[in-house]
C-alpha cells in the first residue's frame, strides 16, 4: 500500500466553520480520483505544536502502489480538485509514507502502552484507539 497524508492550512479569510465545511464538500472530488483505495478526511480538533501554525485539517489517501498515486495525481479529477481546493486551502504540505500496522498484544486494552513499545508505535496505539475525529469519505 502507498500512503499520501496532506497537512491542509485554511485561507486566512475563512473562519473554521466555513472552512470545515467546504473542506467536507471537497470529500467526494478527492474519493473520485482514479485508482483510490481510501479516503479519510480529519479535522483537526487541537494541535500541540509548538512550532507553528496548527494544521486544519488532514487528509489521508491510499492507493495501492506509487504508480497509482502518480497517475491520480495527474488526471482531470486532480485537476478539478485542485481548482476547488484554492478556493479554501492557503497551502498543503504533503508526506509520502509507508503505513505499518502495529499489532496489539495479547490482553492489552487500546490505547495503552507497553514499557517496551517505541513512541511511534504509542501514537499509532493511540491514533487507532481514539477515532471521533476522523470520517471516512
Amino acid at each position: 500500500m502507498f500512503r499520501v497524508i496532506f497537512e491542509i492550512h485554511r485561507r486566512p479569510e475563512l473562519s473554521l466553520e466555513e472552512f470545515a465545511e467546504h473542506y467536507r464538500r471537497h470529500g467526494p472530488l478527492v474519493r473520485a480520483l482514479p485508482g483510490v483505495l481510501g479516503h479519510t478526511q480529519c479535522l483537526v480538533a487541537r494541535s500541540e505544536n509548538p512550532l507553528g501554525p496548527a494544521a486544519d485539517a488532514i487528509s489521508i489517501l491510499d492507493f495501492d502502489s506509487e504508480r497509482d498515486y502518480c497517475l491520480a495525481d495527474s488526471s482531470p479529477e486532480m485537476q478539478v480538485a485542485h481548482e476547488d481546493a484554492a478556493s479554501f486551502v492557503s497551502h498543503v504540505v504533503a508526506y509520502h509514507v509507508e503505513p505499518r500496522e502495529v499489532p496489539q498484544s495479547a490482553g492489552q486494552r487500546p490505547g495503552t502502552a507497553k514499557p517496551n513499545q517505541t513512541i511511534g508505535d504509542r501514537m499509532a496505539l493511540s491514533v487507532r484507539s481514539e477515532g471521533g475525529v476522523c470520517s471516512d469519505g
